[in-house]
């Protein structure tokens, strides 16, 4: 009998330093700041403790680490290893990366955030999708959104984006998912960094408006990287191949009509290597679209979290506005 290898996972346990801005014409909601992992609590415990123990419940992440300060989650009661980082996302990321690569190299790596809550089944069936693609270089599932957005309670306002899963099918409507499944090696992690700082600082805002801000920042992160390519006397293609590749598939994205399958090349053009691409063209990136609902409902309001049935701590490690 072949044994199901479990794949190591971050949680990321990272502090939003200030509350996120919320899309225009949301009232009456507040946002939340602060260590939400801990501050965020569900039938008295930490919403972190409670999502460790869905990850354990699946059977499908071993080992499992927590990424952020050791002052705030040292002391948690759970067999997962914390791996002390404060600062942003991009360095809570990076640390998880750094940690997992070098006791396990060569693993994929899952990632998943400490404010949302999934459903233990369904981390095992989107696993089961995540090996019937493998190996992948990534594996980044969409969440298919309810058509009624009322069944989307006090997250209705979350921005989603319209994705046809099939050529000539229809489009739908998608949010994101709250968990991945990367290869670390096959990625270019500097370049991935510097656009999730973009992407968390303009998270809840619409494609427009994102667009805008994530091009002028990620336009001069690659000419720095194509930079250090000259410096390292190899070929300084970065910036024309993303541009080339992502200026259209953002175009699709915003008008609707991109395809899934369209989106995934455009996804593996822009983030893995160049090197890699060619050593290994069969590979490919995975992005189902499937009907996870409990994967994309992070909270990031306080509304949210009362409709979840949590409390929030009266300490500082969560902020309101």
């Amino acid at each position: 009998m072949i044994l199901r290898e479990r794949i190591p996972i971050v949680v990321l346990g990272g502090r939003d330093p200030q509350a996120g801005v919320l899309p225009d014409g949301v009232d009456g909601m507040h946002a939340l700041a602060g260590y939400k992992g801990v501050a965020v609590r569900i039938g008295g415990r930490a919403l972190i403790d409670c999502v460790i123990e869905r990850l354990e419940q699946s059977d499908e992440f071993a080992p499992i680490y927590i990424a952020g300060p050791k002052s705030v989650y040292g002391a948690r009661r759970s067999s997962a290893t914390v791996v002390d980082v404060t600062g942003s996302i991009d360095a809570t990321v990076r640390a998880g990366v750094e940690a997992v690569a070098g006791a396990h190299p060569g693993a994929p790596l899952a990632f998943i955030t400490c404010d949302v809550l999934p459903e233990s089944a369904a981390l095992g069936r989107l696993m089961a999708l995540y090996r019937a693609a493998a190996p992948c270089d990534a594996f980044l599932p969409m969440i298919r959104a309810p058509r009624d957005r009322s069944a989307l309670g006090a997250s209705a306002y979350k921005p989603t984006y319209r994705v046809v899963p099939e050529a000539g099918g229809a489009p739908v409507a998608v949010l994101p998912c709250h968990l991945a499944v990367v290869d670390v090696g096959a990625l270019r992690m500097n370049f991935i960094y510097r656009v999730m700082r973009l992407i968390y600082r303009t998270r809840n805002r619409p494609i427009a408006y994102r667009r805008r801000v994530m091009l002028r920042g990620i336009f001069f992160e690659l000419i720095y990287q194509d930079l250090r390519h000259v410096l390292g006397a190899r070929l300084p293609n970065l910036t024309w191949s993303v541009l080339r590749t992502g200026l259209p598939a953002v175009e699709a994205l915003k008008a609707g009509t991109i395809t899934r399958a369209r989106l995934e090349d455009a996804v593996r053009g822009i983030f893995v290597t160049a090197r890699h691409r060619k050593r290994h063209p069969e590979r490919w990136v995975s992005m189902p679209v499937v009907d996870e609902l409990s994967l994309a409902l992070d909270i990031d309001t306080e509304e949210e979290a009362r409709e979840m049935g949590a409390e929030l701590s009266e300490d500082d490690s969560t902020e309101r506005t």
